[in-house]
């Protein structure tokens, strides 16, 4: 489910950059300029462009960064309790070898 989400947000985006992209430069074709003019707006088109694609990876970068410190905390707490455990069981087995069998009956 969240794969699916996730999915859908890249791909909205994704949508809304192309389309973006798109307008911008159909706007900058059909409008009466010069061709000093042109390369000025295409050039600032361009820039805010690559500006959007950057904060966009950025964010993309922090959010994965974010859940992995969300996997690396979980896998440590797992690698705790598997530790607490295994030591239970060895501490268990030692007192019994320590006993011996004349202490259980």
């Amino acid at each position: 489910m969240y794969q699916n989400r996730e999915s859908s947000s890249n791909d909205l985006t994704v949508g809304f950059l192309s389309g973006a992209a798109i307008g911008a430069a159909l706007a900058l074709l059909f409008a009466p300029k010069s061709g000093q003019a042109m390369r000025q707006d295409l050039t600032e088109g361009v820039t805010n462009l690559r500006d959007a694609i950057n904060g966009y990876v950025e964010q993309m970068a922090e959010r994965a960064g974010v859940e992995m410190d969300n996997m690396k905390d979980a896998v440590d707490a797992a690698t705790a309790s598997v530790e607490k455990r295994v030591s239970s069981v060895i501490d268990a087995a030692s007192e019994a070898m320590r006993t011996g069998p004349e202490s259980r009956g």
